[in-house]
């Protein structure tokens, strides 16, 4: 059996995972994260992707000139605009559209500097973009998966990253093994309190999602009873993708 090792999170949380991948998942600083309305966390980290630093274009001499020269399009606004010093620039200033065009850049994401670093012409600096926020799995990383193919975690632990608790699985098969809802109220998966029916000797309903279909399992006095019918249908349509109500150690 493979010896069990713990990789820190963020908010005082732990990932599991298998000792062979221990040093080589460690190297990275990882997240613990959670999506709305559900309880199930999971291992992340955060990378960027696109973008690009700081970059610097030259405004050369004849430019000016060309400014300068009314003959040669130039205008006093267009020479102030290439002249001006240290000056960010944005889309509200009518006079940025002549250089964004001759650089070919975004007009508010560059500075005018003042002359320097070259001796034929003016610098002028683009900022660089920070790129898009992108998430990583630990899990992905595990089953050595890139794609959008899903992963499921066997026992419903989103933080056990053990190579024996992951399996590939469809989106239909992962929802399959999903936890009991976070604003479930019955105490139980797969059951609610017919409200319309409170004054029945048989108010609570045990229902389950099979082949895209809401499937009504019936009424019962007590909860127990309910989450009974509902881990004999997921057994039925779910097979080793059920989680059962005793599973998750509702029911004895």
């Amino acid at each position: 059996m493979m010896e069990m090792r713990r990789i820190k999170l963020t908010k005082g949380f732990f990932a599991l995972v298998d000792d062979e991948k221990y040093d080589w998942l460690n190297q990275w600083k990882w997240l613990v994260l959670s999506w709305e309305g559900r309880k199930t966390k999971y291992a992340a980290r955060q990378i960027r992707v696109g973008g690009h630093g700081a970059s610097y274009h030259v405004i050369p001499d004849r430019e000016i000139e060309v400014a300068r020269d009314p003959l040669l399009g130039g205008s006093a606004a267009r020479l102030y605009l290439l002249l001006v010093g240290h000056r960010r620039l944005s889309h509200d200033d009518s006079n940025t559209k002549t250089l964004a065009r001759e650089l070919d850049v975004s007009t508010n994401n560059i500075t005018v500097m003042r002359k320097k670093l070259v001796s034929s012409g003016w610098v002028v600096k683009e900022k660089g973009m920070p790129g898009k926020q992108k998430f990583i799995y630990m899990h992905k990383l595990v089953m050595d998966i890139e794609d959008a193919t899903r992963i499921d975690h066997i026992n419903g632990n989103g933080l056990d990253n053990q190579r024996s608790n992951l399996r590939i699985a469809t989106p239909h098969e992962n929802s399959m093994n999903r936890r009991m809802a976070s604003d479930n109220r019955s105490g139980y998966k797969g059951v609610s309190c017919a409200k319309e029916d409170q004054n029945k000797i048989k108010p609570w309903r045990a229902f389950i999602q099979a082949n895209e279909t809401r499937k009504h399992l019936g009424y019962f006095t007590t909860p127990e009873e309910a989450a009974l019918a509902y881990d004999e249908a997921a057994i039925k349509y779910y097979g080793e993708f059920a989680t059962t109500n005793k599973n998750l150690g509702l029911l004895p």
